[in-house]
Protein backbone atom coordinates (compact mmCIF):
# COMPACT_ATOMS: atom_id res chain seq x y z
CA UNK A 1 0.00 0.00 0.00
CA UNK A 2 1.03 3.67 -0.73
CA UNK A 3 0.91 6.64 1.13
CA UNK A 4 -2.18 7.76 -1.19
CA UNK A 5 -3.92 4.64 -0.33
CA UNK A 6 -3.62 4.45 3.47
CA UNK A 7 -4.76 8.13 3.44
CA UNK A 8 -7.20 7.73 1.67
CA UNK A 9 -8.80 4.67 4.05
CA UNK A 10 -7.85 6.68 6.77
CA UNK A 11 -10.21 9.28 5.51
CA UNK A 12 -13.06 7.25 4.28
CA UNK A 13 -13.33 5.61 7.61
CA UNK A 14 -13.07 8.51 9.51
CA UNK A 15 -15.78 10.27 7.89
CA UNK A 16 -18.02 6.67 8.31
CA UNK A 17 -17.28 6.89 12.26
CA UNK A 18 -18.46 10.74 12.36
CA UNK A 19 -21.44 10.36 10.83
CA UNK A 20 -22.06 7.27 13.34
CA UNK A 21 -20.96 9.29 15.86
CA UNK A 22 -23.06 12.34 14.82
CA UNK A 23 -26.20 9.99 14.49
CA UNK A 24 -25.63 8.33 17.90
CA UNK A 25 -25.11 11.91 19.43
CA UNK A 26 -28.73 13.43 18.14
CA UNK A 27 -30.23 10.08 19.39
CA UNK A 28 -28.76 10.94 22.80
CA UNK A 29 -29.93 14.23 22.52
CA UNK A 30 -33.20 13.35 21.63
CA UNK A 31 -33.16 11.31 24.46
CA UNK A 32 -32.31 13.61 26.87
CA UNK A 33 -34.99 16.31 25.67
CA UNK A 34 -38.17 14.12 25.56
CA UNK A 35 -37.66 12.28 29.46
CA UNK A 36 -34.39 14.09 30.97
CA UNK A 37 -35.49 17.81 30.08
CA UNK A 38 -38.72 18.32 32.19
CA UNK A 39 -36.77 17.45 35.09
CA UNK A 40 -33.90 19.31 34.55
CA UNK A 41 -35.74 22.10 33.74
CA UNK A 42 -37.48 22.52 37.42
CA UNK A 43 -34.52 20.85 38.86
CA UNK A 44 -31.53 21.64 37.13
CA UNK A 45 -29.79 23.77 39.76
CA UNK A 46 -27.81 21.20 42.59
CA UNK A 47 -27.96 23.31 45.86
CA UNK A 48 -25.31 21.03 47.96
CA UNK A 49 -23.26 18.75 47.69
CA UNK A 50 -24.53 14.62 48.60
CA UNK A 51 -23.22 13.58 52.20
CA UNK A 52 -23.81 9.94 50.80
CA UNK A 53 -23.87 8.43 47.31
CA UNK A 54 -24.47 5.30 45.72
CA UNK A 55 -23.00 4.60 42.46
CA UNK A 56 -24.32 2.16 39.49
CA UNK A 57 -27.51 2.62 40.10
CA UNK A 58 -30.66 2.19 37.94
CA UNK A 59 -32.92 4.65 37.08
CA UNK A 60 -36.22 4.31 34.56
CA UNK A 61 -37.84 7.87 33.57
CA UNK A 62 -41.28 7.51 32.11
CA UNK A 63 -44.46 9.86 31.27
CA UNK A 64 -47.99 8.79 30.98
CA UNK A 65 -47.50 6.19 27.41
CA UNK A 66 -45.66 3.30 27.56
CA UNK A 67 -42.17 5.04 26.14
CA UNK A 68 -38.97 4.89 28.92
CA UNK A 69 -35.57 5.57 29.44
CA UNK A 70 -33.34 2.57 31.25
CA UNK A 71 -30.51 4.49 32.83
CA UNK A 72 -29.39 0.71 34.08
CA UNK A 73 -26.02 1.15 36.44
CA UNK A 74 -24.93 4.36 35.13
CA UNK A 75 -26.62 6.16 37.66
CA UNK A 76 -24.84 8.37 40.92
CA UNK A 77 -27.42 8.40 43.61
CA UNK A 78 -26.98 10.81 46.27
CA UNK A 79 -28.53 12.46 49.16
CA UNK A 80 -28.30 15.40 51.16
CA UNK A 81 -30.05 17.28 54.20
CA UNK A 82 -32.77 18.74 51.58
CA UNK A 83 -32.67 16.51 48.71
CA UNK A 84 -31.82 13.48 46.18
CA UNK A 85 -29.11 13.87 44.07
CA UNK A 86 -29.34 12.13 40.42
CA UNK A 87 -26.67 12.54 37.61
CA UNK A 88 -25.34 10.14 35.47
CA UNK A 89 -22.29 8.84 35.00
CA UNK A 90 -19.91 10.22 32.14
CA UNK A 91 -20.06 10.29 29.28
CA UNK A 92 -23.84 9.24 29.69
CA UNK A 93 -24.26 12.73 31.32
CA UNK A 94 -23.59 14.45 27.90
CA UNK A 95 -26.88 16.24 27.54
CA UNK A 96 -28.19 14.72 30.97
CA UNK A 97 -27.91 17.84 33.33
CA UNK A 98 -27.54 16.85 36.97
CA UNK A 99 -30.66 16.72 38.72
CA UNK A 100 -31.35 17.83 42.68
CA UNK A 101 -35.35 17.20 43.97
CA UNK A 102 -35.86 18.56 47.32
CA UNK A 103 -37.46 15.97 49.76
CA UNK A 104 -40.78 18.26 49.92
CA UNK A 105 -41.27 17.40 46.21
CA UNK A 106 -41.18 14.03 46.25
CA UNK A 107 -44.13 11.68 46.08
CA UNK A 108 -43.73 7.74 46.02
CA UNK A 109 -45.84 4.96 45.14
CA UNK A 110 -44.91 0.86 44.75
CA UNK A 111 -45.92 -0.71 41.75
CA UNK A 112 -44.50 -3.35 39.55
CA UNK A 113 -42.51 -2.57 36.28
CA UNK A 114 -43.02 -5.31 34.34
CA UNK A 115 -41.39 -8.36 36.34
CA UNK A 116 -39.85 -6.42 39.40
CA UNK A 117 -41.43 -4.07 43.09
CA UNK A 118 -40.55 -0.73 41.97
CA UNK A 119 -40.73 2.80 43.73
CA UNK A 120 -42.29 5.30 41.71
CA UNK A 121 -41.01 8.85 42.07
CA UNK A 122 -43.45 11.27 41.24
CA UNK A 123 -42.34 15.19 42.13
CA UNK A 124 -44.46 18.14 42.23
CA UNK A 125 -43.07 20.61 39.15
CA UNK A 126 -42.10 17.92 36.21
CA UNK A 127 -45.40 17.49 35.47
CA UNK A 128 -46.33 13.91 34.33
CA UNK A 129 -42.65 12.49 34.10
CA UNK A 130 -42.13 9.88 36.88
CA UNK A 131 -38.57 7.89 37.93
CA UNK A 132 -39.04 4.31 39.02
CA UNK A 133 -36.14 2.77 41.67
CA UNK A 134 -35.45 -0.13 42.83
CA UNK A 135 -37.58 -0.21 46.50
CA UNK A 136 -33.97 -0.68 48.19
CA UNK A 137 -32.63 2.08 46.66
CA UNK A 138 -35.82 3.98 48.04
CA UNK A 139 -35.30 2.58 51.34
CA UNK A 140 -31.63 3.60 51.79
CA UNK A 141 -32.91 7.05 50.55
CA UNK A 142 -35.85 6.73 53.36
CA UNK A 143 -33.47 5.98 56.11
CA UNK A 144 -31.09 9.00 55.78
CA UNK A 145 -34.26 11.16 55.40
CA UNK A 146 -35.71 10.14 58.76
CA UNK A 147 -32.07 10.26 60.07
CA UNK A 148 -31.81 13.95 59.50
CA UNK A 149 -35.43 15.20 59.60
CA UNK A 150 -35.73 18.21 61.30
CA UNK A 151 -38.31 20.24 62.75
CA UNK A 152 -37.18 24.02 61.61
CA UNK A 153 -39.36 24.42 59.12
CA UNK A 154 -43.03 23.43 58.74
CA UNK A 155 -43.14 22.87 55.22
CA UNK A 156 -39.67 21.02 55.13
CA UNK A 157 -40.89 17.34 54.58
CA UNK A 158 -41.57 14.47 55.89
CA UNK A 159 -44.28 12.62 56.16
CA UNK A 160 -44.62 10.14 59.17
CA UNK A 161 -46.05 7.56 56.73
CA UNK A 162 -43.95 5.45 54.00
CA UNK A 163 -44.24 4.41 50.77
CA UNK A 164 -46.53 7.84 50.50
CA UNK A 165 -44.95 10.84 50.20
CA UNK A 166 -42.18 13.42 51.60
CA UNK A 167 -44.47 15.99 50.79
CA UNK A 168 -46.67 17.36 53.13
CA UNK A 169 -50.22 18.21 51.83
Amino acid sequence: MTAIEIINFVIRHAFGLALVAGIMAFIWYRVALLRWHPFAEHYGQVRETPVKTKYMQRVIVHGDGFAHNNYGGIVTVGVSRSGVHVKLLPPWSVFHQPLFIPYSDISVTERHWFLFNAIEIKTRKAGNMRMVIYPELWQWIEDYAQANKRNIDDDYYYSSTPRETFARG
